[in-house]
């Protein structure tokens, strides 16, 4: 396995704003198979998410298979997050992420194409005190089976 390609790219956001991006991996696994895996940290803004989706769709429109993981900055029923459902399944747990210290809102998710099937896998269990020095987010993860990757 190697690390085929890479990027990092900023996202678009209002004067002032915190910035926000995304970065782009291709893993060439054995058998020449290539897999996607893309970070995205979206921006608190409704219209500027949206449009962050679509850029970061946009850079990986290809028939790979792909992974999308991050900070969506709003929930299942947001319109980026809605976008990126539209060809990508979410994997990870249904559960909420944010705050760390109280979580009340799912804002963290992992997407992944459908050819990437989960591998069932028993919680991880974290020390709270770790997780909340960390970030103010919960982490999310999921295991994949990528020995289904077709061949590109």
């Amino acid at each position: 396995m190697d690390v085929a390609d890479s990027v990092h790219a900023s996202l678009r956001v209002a004067w002032l704003q915190r910035e926000r991006g995304y970065a782009i991996s291709h893993v060439r696994l054995q058998g020449n198979h290539v897999v996607g895996f893309v970070s995205i940290h979206l921006s608190l803004d409704a219209e500027e998410r949206m449009a962050h989706a679509a850029t970061v769709l946009d850079a990986v429109l290809d028939d790979r298979p792909l992974v999308v993981a991050g900070d969506l900055n709003e929930g299942p029923n947001g319109q980026a997050w809605i976008a990126i459902a539209a060809r990508l399944g979410a994997v990870s747990r249904d559960g909420p992420t944010f705050p760390a210290s109280n979580p009340r809102h799912r804002l963290d998710v992992i997407f992944a194409s459908p050819e990437l099937s989960v591998v069932p896998s028993t919680p991880v269990e974290l020390d709270p005190g770790d997780l909340l020095a960390a970030s103010d987010h919960l982490p999310v993860w999921v295991d994949l089976d990528l020995s289904t990757v077709p061949l590109n």
